[in-house]
């Protein structure tokens, strides 16, 4: 159906060569950044000290993902850092990291990527206002070209796939919100979407 292909292709999002880099240091999009107030729970193992595992809120990703490293110490007093983490800035998480003792480094760096990928994505999946800043950015390459280490490639590498997953492949009844931009009142909405339903049945 014509109308139905023109209504898809006016909803989903354009191809653009756009650059959009993300750094909370200057302030560059810091909304979006690791570092960001993005209040999220995750369920933490504390077994190591005789409790059972308990859903912990963190304020910031880098305060859940340095707090992981605590699950790689062979110290147990390290857990007592974790109300610390939990409300810590990102800046201040950062730094508090550092203060870990006994860390398993190389297990650590062998595990360090699919935790940041699941905090990620739970950060955004937790809080609809942060997904709905992150679909903004459309299909804007994203960076972060500050921080020159692993992470400077690796951390908008996951932002994007954060924001795939999240954006999704837009369906037929997706669609309903976008369609106001048409100018389609809701019956020719309703055709429209109907004649899609006759096509595919």
């Amino acid at each position: 159906n014509e109308n139905f292909q023109k209504v898809i292709d006016n909803a989903l999002p354009q191809q653009t060569s756009e650059v959009i880099n993300i750094y909370a240091g200057t302030n560059e999009n810091a909304e979006l950044s690791n570092f960001a107030i993005r209040p999220f729970s995750e369920t933490f193992d504390l077994s190591p000290i005789g409790m059972d595992s308990e859903t912990l809120t963190f304020n910031t990703v880098e305060g859940a993902f340095q707090a992981n490293k605590i699950l790689y110490s062979s110290n147990l007093k390290n857990y007592d850092l974790l109300p610390q983490f939990q409300k810590a800035s990102g800046a201040n998480a950062k730094a508090l990291g550092k203060q870990i003792k006994g860390l398993d480094i190389k297990s650590w760096d062998i595990d360090s990527l699919s935790i940041m990928e699941e905090l990620m994505m739970q950060s955004f999946k937790q809080n609809p206002d942060a997904v709905a800043k992150l679909l903004d950015t459309g299909n804007a390459t994203l960076t972060h070209t500050q921080d020159k280490s692993k992470w400077g490639k690796l951390f908008p590498q996951i932002l994007m796939e954060v924001r795939e997953d999240l954006g999704g492949a837009a369906s037929p009844l997706d669609l309903l919100g976008n369609l106001k931009i048409q100018n389609q009142t809701s019956e020719e909405v309703t055709t429209t979407l109907g004649a899609y339903e006759t096509e595919i049945n």
